[in-house]
């Protein structure tokens, strides 16, 4: 005050003030993966290539995903967190039947034993394409209790699609879509393979057409940038997850 009051200004040292905010984080208490694998007859055209990247990619995914679960109960005294991630995974054809089931309380082996009978349960052709259905029982397994927690951000759970995009019913599938947006659920799409034109247009008006985010995205056949696609197409949801 004394410098003040003598008009030495240039000597007086100013501080920046610190302030807090607060910053709301979500933290889910718990992240489900459905990953449902497109095993119609289109997909053993050819050599079968479009099906083996398929099988590839699921054990990808939950090998992945595995880990991430193994480094989380690893980590718990650290970071206090309660986050836990459970994997299903779905093939469809005429049909669909879940080859791996969730199961949060299955130790690391038994998960691993999974991963590698959902790899053999993935190796013949199931038929026709209903993947209207799959996603309606997906959205149709959501009890009340659900629906609020993913509205609250307790739970976040995404449907992940490995397709070549040609369903059999087009417009019905873009319906079980938007429902399964509607319950605030993640829907991704990836077209695997060489694909033609027609399962090129398909695949685009079920996922992207007139949104106002694209959900669907091209992989090809080098399966190695499905987990960069992945993590790419679901950054903005992941990076808000604190462990």
């Amino acid at each position: 005050w004394s410098t003040i009051q003598a008009g030495d200004f240039e000597k007086i040292k100013l501080m920046n003030r610190m302030e807090s905010r607060e910053t709301e984080i979500r933290k889910p208490d718990l992240i489900r993966f459905h990953i449902v694998a497109d095993m119609s007859g289109s997909m053993f055209w050819g050599n079968g290539k479009k099906a083996e990247v398929v099988r590839q990619s699921v054990v990808l995914l939950l090998s992945s995903l595995n880990e991430f679960s193994r480094m989380l109960d690893l980590t718990r005294l650290q970071t206090y967190s309660n986050l836990q991630v459970d994997t299903e995974v779905i093939a469809l054809g005429t049909d669909f039947r879940t080859i791996k089931h969730f199961g949060s309380d299955t130790d690391s082996e038994e998960e691993e034993a999974q991963i590698i009978q959902a790899f053999t349960h993935l190796k013949k052709s199931m038929g026709n394409n209903c993947d209207d259905k799959v996603l309606r029982s997906i959205g149709n397994s959501l009890n009340e209790v659900d629906k609020q927690k993913i509205k609250e951000g307790k739970i976040m759970d995404i449907v992940i699609e490995l397709t070549d995009g040609a369903p059999d019913n087009v417009s019905q599938m873009r319906k079980e879509i938007d429902k399964l947006l509607e319950y605030q659920m993640l829907a991704r799409a990836f077209q695997i393979g060489n694909v033609g034109e027609g399962e090129a247009k398909s695949f685009n008006y079920a996922w992207n057409d007139d949104r106002e985010e694209p959900l669907g995205f091209v992989i090809g056949t080098d399966i190695k940038n499905l987990l960069n696609a992945v993590t790419a197409a679901l950054k903005e949801y992941l990076t808000n997850v604190s462990i």
